[in-house]
């Protein structure tokens, strides 16, 4: 099945400058995970669009955390998938 973009409601989110510097930066910050760029560049977004659930099944969502001084969590689901 392909999915015609411009034709539909699917919406594009495009990469920042800043964005990018904030990948950069959690990369860093978190040296001891295995945190992809994509993973990365993704936390971004959702900081920045203020989204704050994520369906996934990437561990990696439930380590990170965000916010003043690193206090919240992305609500994860499926909850159970994911180890």
């Amino acid at each position: 099945m392909t999915i015609m973009v411009d034709k539909s409601d699917i919406k594009v989110i495009c990469l920042t400058e800043h964005d990018l510097e904030a990948a950069w930066h959690t990369i860093n910050a978190y040296a001891d995970q295995s945190f992809s760029f994509t993973d990365c560049t993704t936390f971004s977004i959702m900081e920045r669009l203020r989204i704050s659930d994520v369906f996934t099944f990437d561990h990696h969502f439930l380590i990170y955390r965000y916010g003043l001084h690193r206090q919240k969590a992305f609500t994860c689901l499926p909850e159970k998938s994911i180890n």
